[in-house]
């Protein structure tokens, strides 16, 4: 293991101090929230106020934060590797709504310059129910049916299954629902400041509902003769959703694959980088995901933060994941299919499907789905013109 002085180690260790000096609970079966509601408030924030202390006076030595990256590499002791995490990791969390701050964080071990940071949509999707399919909650565990009356609260955020009907519209021919996105999440979030530069720069809905549908197994690269390689991007307007079919609104069991939409960081640099970005869209993905329980990922995490996965998350208006940028023959297929006639115009990636149970194997585990836009197009909210591309990872090259 590298070699880190001891006055190194006391400054970690000393995090870890400030949690063990609280009072002990009184006796073995006190849950932990019991305890902690136990505790005063003064000595809580004693305690908080100690750690952060500790923890900022670590991230301010450059030379402290090389050491323990190159400790983190070789740790394998537990405890270690939980403290090393609080002082290396996690700046995502922190700059949640503004990920350009992400770059300048003494936890990025790279050149600010060489990194563009954008903030996305993310659509985790999941149960309520952990790995073992308890909720923790004694008999049936439901969330409140929603009033279809009730718009305010509605959720129409989808990923696979049925998506929501609507009069005189049909599912296009020959095509599987992929996504559906209540465009109500960004009116209701619209008072981050960086959700309403989000809204504000891309000239985006805030009323209605995105749908994606996708010809399985092709993209514009397969069959460009094909609009969209065969899938079709479309806006249902707030009118047509308020006269929704019957049981189209929000709600149901817990056990009920539901999607939770947030907002985190998408990240790119250039391929010296890729590691660094690779770290922090990892985090993005697990602060999504940390709505729905996992005890298999709980326990990963417990053994060694900086190893433990999550699934990817599908997100909207992102930057490529790393490993899954644009190949030459898909930047000139793009640019083909989607002239930019305007000097100021561009590309813009609007979606990143992931894989998910409940797409069933229409994307593999090593797959994406990129739907490409004009920005001019987003814009002016024209989402006919589309370019489409299923990627694989580097390592998992297409058949």
């Amino acid at each position: 293991m590298p070699d880190v002085p001891d006055e190194a180690w006391r400054r970690l260790r000393e995090i870890d101090a400030w949690w063990r000096a609280l009072p002990s609970p009184d006796g073995a079966d006190v849950a932990q929230t019991e305890w902690i509601d136990s505790i005063p408030a003064n000595t809580w924030q004693e305690m908080q106020d100690g750690q952060a202390t500790a923890i900022s006076e670590i991230r301010a030595d450059a030379e402290l934060m090389t050491a323990l990256r190159a400790v983190a590499r070789e740790a394998d002791d537990p405890v270690e590797l939980a403290l090393l995490y609080t002082v290396l990791r996690d700046a995502v969390i922190d700059y949640q709504t503004d990920p350009a701050a992400i770059a300048g964080d003494p936890r990025v071990d790279w050149d600010a310059r060489t990194m563009e940071t954008r903030l996305s949509v993310y659509l985790p999707e999941g149960t309520l129910l952990g790995d073992s399919g308890d909720s923790g909650d004694s008999g049936d565990s439901e969330l409140p049916a929603l009033d279809a009356a009730d718009e305010s609260a509605r959720e129409l955020t989808l990923i696979g299954g049925t998506p929501t009907r609507f009069p005189g519209l049909a599912d296009p021919p020959g095509s599987e629902f992929l996504l559906q996105f209540d465009c109500a999440v960004l009116r209701r979030a619209a008072g981050h400041e960086g959700v309403a530069r989000l809204i504000r720069e891309n000239s985006l809905p805030r009323q209605g509902v995105l749908q994606l549908f996708y010809a399985a197994g092709r993209d514009s690269l397969t069959t460009p003769e094909v609009p969209g390689g065969g899938t079709t991007l479309r806006h249902v307007s707030e009118a047509a959703v308020r006269r929704r079919a019957p049981g189209s609104a929000a709600g149901g069991a817990s056990g009920w694959p539901m999607v939770l939409p947030s907002f985190g960081a998408s990240i790119e640099a250039s391929p010296r980088a890729r590691e660094i970005v690779g770290e922090l869209q990892v985090e993005s993905d697990q602060l999504a995901r940390s709505v729905f329980p996992d005890e298999n990922f709980d326990a990963e995490f417990a053994r060694n933060p900086f190893t433990a996965r999550v699934r990817p998350v599908t997100r909207l208006f992102p930057l490529p994941s790393p490993g899954f940028e644009l190949t030459s023959a898909e930047l000139s297929r793009l640019h083909v299919q989607l002239p930019l006639v305007e000097p100021d115009d561009a590309h813009v990636l609007f979606v990143e499907v992931a894989p998910s149970h409940a797409l069933g194997d229409l994307l593999r585990d090593d797959e994406r789905l990129h739907v490409w836009l004009r920005r001019s197009d987003v814009t002016n909210r024209r989402y006919v013109d589309v370019v489409t591309f299923r990627k694989s990872s580097p390592a998992h090259p297409r058949p």
